[in-house]
C-alpha cells in the first residue's frame, strides 16, 4: 500500500491513505471523548473498579454502569491501535517532513500518558483533579491529530513570517481563542467533578445576584466568567477571519462553524442549569465544547499553514 513512494502517483496515494487513516483516528478519538463524557455524567466511572481488567475479567458482567465503562475501554483500545498506526507510518514514511513526523510521534506520546492517567483515574477512585487532567490530555491528543490531518492534506506551506503584520495578528487571535476554549473545557470538567454543576441554579447570574457565596458557587461562577471572556475572544476571531473568506474559503467556513458551535455550547450550558436536564444533555455540552476546540485547532493550523501571499493578508476593504 505504501510501496514505490518515489513515483508521483504512488506518493499521492500514500499521502491520501495516510490522511484517511488520520481522519478516522480523529473521528474515533472524538467519539471516545464523548463516550468518556457519558461515563462521567451517568456515574459509571467505577463501573469497572479495577484496571486494566474489569471486575477481574476480560469480559465483564452485564451491568448497566459496567457496560458503559467497558465500552469506553474498548473504544480506547481501538483509538490506541489507530494512533500507534499513525505514529508508525509518520515515522517510517515522513522522515522528510519533520513537522508531520513530530506531530505523529507526539500523538503516540500523549496516548501513552492518557493510558497511564486512565488507570490512575480508576485506581484513585475518580478524584476531580485527575479526571480533569485525563480530559485535558484527551483534548490535547485530539488537537494533535487534527493538526496531523491538516498538515497531511496541505503539504505546501508558507510560514507565518511571510504574511506580515496582518498574518501575525490573525495567528495570535486564533491561538488565543484555541487556548481559551481549552481552558474553558477544563474548567467545565472541574465544575462537574467537584459537584458544582448546580451550585448556581439561575442564569446568567448566580441566584439572580451579582453577589454569590463561597465554595462551589465560586467554582461554578469562575467557569461562567471564563465563558464570557472566551466568548468575546471567539467573536473577535471569527469576525476577523471571516474578512479573508474570499482568498481563503476554508478559513471563512471554519470560522462560522467555530462560532456556531461555541454559541450552541453556551445555550446548552444555560439549559443544563435552568432545567436540570438529563445526563445526555450534559454529554452534549462536552461534545460541543470538544467540537469547537477541534474547529479552533483546524482554523489555527490552516492560518499557520496558509498558502496565501502577503497581498492576501492586506486588510480587505469594506466593499468585500
Amino acid at each position: 500500500m505504501f510501496d514505490d513512494a518515489s513515483n508521483p502517483n504512488a506518493l499521492y496515494r500514500q499521502r491520501r491513505t495516510f490522511s484517511v487513516l488520520v481522519l478516522l483516528t480523529v473521528i474515533a478519538t472524538f467519539a471516545l471523548i464523548v463516550i468518556g463524557g457519558v461515563v462521567r455524567v451517568t456515574g459509571s466511572g467505577l463501573g469497572c473498579p479495577d484496571w486494566p481488567m474489569c471486575h477481574g475479567r476480560i469480559i465483564p458482567p452485564a451491568d448497566f454502569h459496567t457496560l458503559i465503562e467497558y465500552s469506553h475501554r474498548l473504544s480506547a483500545l481501538l483509538v490506541s491501535i489507530l494512533v500507534i498506526a499513525v505514529g508508525v507510518l509518520g515515522l517510517l514514511k515522513y522522515r522528510d517532513n519533520i513537522r508531520l513526523m513530530v506531530l505523529s510521534l507526539s500523538a503516540v506520546a500523549l496516548l501513552l500518558l492518557q493510558i497511564v492517567l486512565g488507570g490512575v483515574t480508576v485506581l484513585a477512585e475518580l478524584p476531580e483533579t485527575v479526571v480533569t487532567a485525563h480530559l485535558g490530555v484527551a483534548g490535547a491528543l485530539l488537537a494533535i491529530l487534527v493538526m496531523v490531518f491538516i498538515v497531511s492534506v496541505r503539504p505546501r506551506i508558507n510560514e507565518v513570517g511571510d504574511y506580515g503584520d496582518n498574518g501575525r495578528s490573525l495567528l495570535w487571535l486564533t491561538h488565543s481563542a484555541s487556548v481559551g476554549i481549552y481552558i474553558l473545557i477544563l474548567l467545565g470538567a472541574y465544575v462537574r467533578g467537584s459537584g458544582a454543576t448546580y451550585a448556581c441554579i439561575s442564569w446568567p447570574l448566580c441566584r439572580d445576584s451579582l453577589i454569590f457565596g463561597g465554595g462551589l458557587e465560586i467554582v461554578h461562577m469562575i467557569h461562567r466568567f471564563a465563558a464570557v471572556l472566551v466568548g468575546v475572544l471567539v467573536v473577535v476571531t471569527v469576525l476577523k477571519v471571516w474578512r479573508y473568506r474570499r482568498s481563503q474559503a476554508w478559513w471563512g467556513s471554519l470560522s462560522m462553524i467555530l462560532g456556531g458551535l461555541f454559541v450552541s455550547q453556551v445555550v446548552i450550558g444555560a439549559a443544563i442549569v435552568l432545567t436540570n436536564v438529563s445526563p445526555a444533555m450534559q454529554a452534549l455540552h462536552l461534545s460541543l465544547g470538544m467540537a469547537a476546540w477541534s474547529a479552533s485547532i483546524a482554523l489555527t493550523t490552516l492560518v499557520r499553514l496558509g498558502r496565501g501571499t502577503s497581498a492576501e493578508f492586506r486588510v480587505p476593504s469594506h466593499s468585500n
